[in-house]
């Protein structure tokens, strides 16, 4: 609503609802700051007098977060996180490199260390191997090539991506898509934030755009 005033679609797997293979019955968060404050304070943080929590050691909850600089959009969202956390005792120091920086070593090495922020972009029904299969996390023995910089490694969404790959009957392989957002939803390897809406302008008498 700060950002977008409501054009651009909240996102709870990496799935459109526009998708044919997409599905509502997966777990769901919502913006509740007190609720977060009170899973904290279970594992042991606790609100300082500056607000933010600490644990018995006296350690405050912060994190850094990069993502792209000279990017207004990410940097506004970034602003608007900090501040949202900052309302649950959470610190989040924001910590922005250049693309080629940020995209290079920083992700596919995996060296920042509490959040970075960029977007995906698939085609429809794409399979999400590059960015959610095992066999694409970059290390060094690869040259730090492959796509799922998050090194999110679970054997049945592996399974599963592998199944969709060859199921040519819809349903089943719908049922199957359905496993894989379940699985990301309750994992969330990724804090999905909004599908990116953009405009085409086409003229009336083309079909089957």
């Amino acid at each position: 609503e700060k950002l977008f005033e409501g054009m651009q679609p909240v996102a709870a797997t990496w799935v459109n609802p526009l998708n044919a293979y997409y599905t509502k019955d997966v777990p769901t968060y919502g913006y509740d700051p007190a609720k977060a404050k009170s899973l904290l304070t279970e594992a042991g943080w606790t609100p300082g007098p500056d607000g933010i929590c600490r644990n018995a050691a006296g350690q405050r909850l912060s994190v850094e977060f990069a993502t792209t600089s000279g990017n207004r959009l990410r940097e506004l969202t970034q602003q608007v996180l900090q501040n949202q956390w900052k309302a649950s005792c959470i610190d989040v120091t924001i910590k922005n490199e250049p693309p080629r920086t940020l995209f290079g070593e920083t992700l596919k090495q995996r060296r920042y260390t509490g959040l970075i922020m960029y977007a995906w972009s698939s085609a429809v029904t794409e399979s999400p191997r590059r960015t959610l299969h095992s066999s694409q996390i970059p290390t060094a023995a690869t040259n730090w090539g492959g796509s799922n910089a998050i090194a999110f490694n679970n054997p049945q969404m592996d399974a599963d991506i592998d199944k969709a790959e060859t199921e040519l009957d819809p349903a089943k392989a719908k049922a199957i898509w359905a496993d894989m957002q379940k699985i990301y939803a309750e994992q969330v390897p990724v804090l999905p934030l909004f599908f990116r809406a953009e405009a085409h302008v086409i003229p009336k008498w083309l079909k089957g755009y």
